[in-house]
């Protein structure tokens, strides 16, 4: 009788310790979900949207910021949010880089 009620105890002891412990390890994931952000960007482009005209006299010219410029590109970015959180006014930086 007494080696049974130290096998049942052993038992329930083990189960206690593992349910804790698989608790503890689930609120820990809970809490990193919750604070992650996730967003998936995608970026598509089309290139020459409107070139320069050719004419014989070359007087046909696009600026942009005191550079002459060949083509126009068009750029579209769709950024989505995998997250449970709702971000309003949320900033975007995209650096102008030159090639």
């Amino acid at each position: 009788m007494k080696r049974n009620s130290i096998k049942i105890l052993t038992s329930v002891a083990t189960l206690l310790v593992g349910g804790f412990i698989g608790f503890y390890f689930d609120q820990l994931k809970s809490e990193k979900d919750n604070s992650m952000q996730y967003f998936d960007v995608q970026v598509e482009t089309t290139k020459n949207v409107l070139k320069a005209p050719s004419v014989a006299s070359d007087e046909v010219k696009i600026i942009w910021k005191s550079d002459q410029i060949k083509s126009i590109s068009s750029l579209s970015i769709k950024i989505y949010n995998f997250s449970n959180h709702d971000y309003e006014n949320l900033p975007i930086y995209i650096p102008e880089t030159k090639k």
